[in-house]
């Protein structure tokens, strides 16, 4: 048994493919080290040479699934009024996919919103509810959420702004809209996250809010005009830093304290959604891209604590959703996939580099460290990720400083936290293997390297499943007093979290960290 699926267009092209015994995942980003790189029609044709590693037969596949947005070629039909999975033609396949020659005995369209539930179904075992947000999907629709493989509720374009679209819109007041490379897309949505914490309440513009319904709220929250009524008490200055390396940025601090309030303001009505269509205890879904929203998730994982989100939320995990509905049909159990695809080999750490690791760390020094494979998903959990203690130098300060990242200086760092330690050091109870929240800080001075301006961090949590890595938060912890250590991705500015060794030992020759570990070879600087 054979079977491929696709995601090609728009960002985050993606691919996997089952080949009878195993699964193979690929964001395509990682590869072309483009960010949400994606395929135009005429590049499609470079699609087997660009993944011959991954052995696909293309010709001679039992089936293939997809997603894509609508189409009107020939005026073929690519609604879904009999379901969100269609079988269709050949033609109609071809059609999506010109200049790419597959062949298979069936085809799949899958319906975008649903494939970020199957994404979800795949690695916690089939929920019947789901709930989906972002930009849109195939349509123009922007909100699903889904009983089995029914849509209870749908909102398009039509019904309100889509949340997704409000960010996009807002971040573009904000910043300058560039790429990363010819055929990938910027993630400026994720980049102001961190801006929005500098801002303040205002009471007033939300109680003005606050009187729209749902539907017609998120229109209000982009009409910064309106904020300006309700602003009594001025903050015009442009916040200067934000514009020091001419890279675009220019809000004021009126302009952080309008998109902070109708944030905060969105939450609540989110909330209130939810609850028309979810029980408090009742275990559901989340996904999309809006599922990126790291203090939303939290807020909605307290008021449901069963939710589920997975690690790939965005479009980089639609394949993995369309290939889910595949093995379901053919009646294939097998697990998802741990890592994105590799034909490179990297042996597996040992005890002596965990100590080597954690030792680093307790001295003080910043640890590169390449193992395995890539994670699936935007996160670094370890396995493509710098580390550091978080009890000493201000982390953005530290890394900006010596060149390691470059961030703009109000994105935060996250951390990666023993889970048995969690409620001792965060305001929180809640499991977070895959760094999807945020929460409040009770312990500043063990954290005090990346406790954000609004008192919280990000957080990934560790337990003993997670083996070496687990091993490397103890030992810190037995030396430090401290169960957590600073965890951001292994990349460089601008580009994805790295992929092959090629690019690690260019990093190593390039970005001055202290100590480098690849498998169980040790680099450092001296």
């Amino acid at each position: 048994m054979r079977l491929l699926s696709l995601h090609l267009y728009g960002h985050d092209a993606n691919v996997t493919y089952y080949d009878g015994t195993e699964i193979k995942y690929l964001n395509i980003e990682r590869l072309k080290q483009q960010k949400k790189y994606y395929y135009t029609d005429t590049e499609l044709q470079f699609i087997k040479r660009d993944l011959q590693f991954m052995s696909i037969d293309w010709n001679n596949l039992d089936a293939v699934s997809f997603c894509c947005h609508e189409y009107t070629v020939n005026d073929l039909d690519w609604t879904f009024d009999d379901g969100p999975v269609r079988e269709v033609s050949k033609e109609i396949f071809q059609s999506a996919f010109p200049f790419i020659d597959i062949t298979a005995k069936k085809y799949y369209r899958v319906m975008h919103h649903y494939a970020h539930k199957r994404s979800a179904d795949w690695l916690y075992g089939d929920t019947d509810k789901a709930l989906v947000i972002d930009g849109h999907g195939d349509y123009k629709e922007h909100l699903s959420v889904f009983d089995k493989n029914t849509k209870v509720k749908n909102m398009h374009f039509s019904d309100m702004l889509s949340i997704g679209r409000l960010y996009a819109l807002t971040t573009l007041l904000f910043m300058k809209s560039s790429n990363s490379g010819p055929n990938s897309v910027q993630d400026n949505v994720g980049k102001i996250m961190g801006l929005l914490s500098y801002g303040k309440f205002n009471e007033d513009y939300a109680d003005y809010l606050r009187q729209f319904d749902f539907e017609d709220v998120t229109a209000q929250m982009y009409n910064h005009v309106q904020f300006e009524k309700y602003q009594y008490k001025k903050r015009p200055k442009v916040i200067e830093q934000c514009t020091q390396d001419s890279i675009g940025y220019v809000p004021s601090f009126d302009m952080v304290d309008w998109m902070h309030t109708w944030q905060e303001v969105l939450f609540d009505f989110l909330i209130e959604f939810c609850h028309k269509y979810f029980d408090k205890d009742e275990k559901f879904s989340f996904s999309g891209g809006v599922a990126h929203n790291v203090c939303f998730n939290e807020r909605l994982s307290k008021e449901f604590p069963n939710v589920v989100i997975p690690p790939c939320v965005g479009d980089e995990g639609l394949s993995l959703g369309c290939m889910y509905e595949l093995l379901k049909m053919h009646d294939i159990s097998i697990a998802f996939p741990q890592g994105q695809y590799t034909d490179e080999s990297v042996d597996k750490i040992d005890k002596i580099t965990v100590a080597h690791i954690a030792n680093s760390i307790i001295t003080g020094k910043v640890v590169a460290n390449f193992q395995g494979m890539s994670e699936i998903g935007p996160r670094a959990l370890g396995r493509r990720s710098l580390f550091y203690r978080t009890d000493m130098q201000t982390v953005p300060e530290l890394f900006n400083n010596r060149r390691i990242k470059n961030r703009e200086w109000w994105r935060p760092y996250g951390i990666i936290i023993l889970e048995e330690e969690l409620s001792n050091y965060l305001d929180t109870t809640t499991k977070s293997p895959y760094m999807l929240h945020t929460a409040q800080v009770k312990n500043k001075e063990a954290l005090r390297g990346v406790v954000h301006v609004d008192n919280s961090v990000r957080y990934q949590t560790v337990n003993e499943d997670d083996g070496w890595l687990y091993d490397v938060v103890s030992r810190v912890f037995k030396s430090t007093g401290v169960p957590a250590i600073v965890n951001t991705s292994l990349n460089r500015q601008g580009y994805p979290i790295m992929y092959s060794k090629a690019e690690f030992f260019d990093y190593i020759q390039t970005v001055p960290g202290d100590v480098f570990v690849m498998g169980n070879e040790v680099f450092e600087n001296v």
